[in-house]
């Protein structure tokens, strides 16, 4: 239903599916009153048969055109204040809370060399104080590779990995730790999530586009907070994963000669 006025508030018209109504105002109404209105409104008996129609316009006038710019000004404030705060709750409750500091923040990691950029987007989980692969991170199981959202590689330019080619896109970042060595996977799916209901990574293996082993390095420091990493210092571009004594190296070669 549409309510509206005429240029000189002498009437008050609405439509209603295909049934519009016109129905006159008293000329004591006046649209523009700062004080309540109610006792001023009045719309003529003959043209209003449907009870309906008269609860709502009675509604409409006393709740709202009743009163000052200022007060509706305010109240229509008070409004949208309000459906922004729903808003934020519902997002908090049922997506991400907001309000409070992630238990394993986001991150971004970039390199750029010339035109070539690379990131990774992931969430950092902490060691404190706990065994970590084999334990909290089980071998022999698809892990996110972080925590929370699945992670995720963007490359701008066709690499090769180990051999393999992987053209320029978006990508997400998986592994399965072994004792020894791991699986480094790059898949072309995006998922909602790094983990389903029960827990499982979400990972389909008919979307693995590179599915490589690289070997485990022992560091000797422990490092707290999981790390990735792109490491060029010997003009030999290298992305890290590391976390407490465990280090996995992954080979990058950007390609020369780029498709158009």
């Amino acid at each position: 239903m549409t309510v509206f006025t005429d240029p000189n508030h002498h009437y008050l018209i609405t439509t209603h599916l295909s049934h519009p109504k016109k129905f006159n105002l008293s000329p004591h109404f006046d649209i523009s009153c700062g004080l309540p209105c109610k006792n001023y409104i009045k719309i003529l008996q003959n043209d209003v048969n449907d009870l309906s129609y008269r609860h709502f316009f009675i509604y409409i006038y006393t709740q709202f055109l009743s009163v000052s710019p200022m007060n509706r000004f305010l109240k229509w404030t008070i409004i949208t204040l309000s459906i922004v705060a729903l808003g934020l709750f519902v997002y908090a409750y049922f997506f991400e809370d907001i309000f409070s500091k992630r238990l394993s923040p986001k991150d971004i990691v970039k390199f750029e060399l010339n035109d070539t950029k690379l990131e990774v987007l992931y969430n950092r989980p902490y060691k404190k104080n706990r065994e970590i692969f084999g334990a909290l991170v089980p071998f022999d199981q698809v892990w996110r590779t972080g925590a929370n959202e699945a992670t995720t590689f963007i490359t701008n330019k066709d690499l090769m990995i180990e051999g393999k080619r992987m053209p320029k896109g978006e990508y997400t970042l998986w592994t399965i730790p072994h004792d020894t060595a791991w699986n480094v996977i790059f898949n072309t799916k995006q998922y909602p999530w790094g983990v389903d209901e029960q827990m499982r990574a979400m990972r389909e293996p008919q979307f693995d586009l590179i599915n490589i082993i690289q070997p485990v390095k022992s560091i000797e420091k422990p490092v707290e907070q999981f790390t990735i990493a792109f490491d060029n210092t010997t003009d030999e571009l290298k992305m890290t994963l590391v976390w407490d004594l465990t280090k996995i190296e992954v080979p990058m070669e950007i390609i020369a000669t780029q498709p158009q």
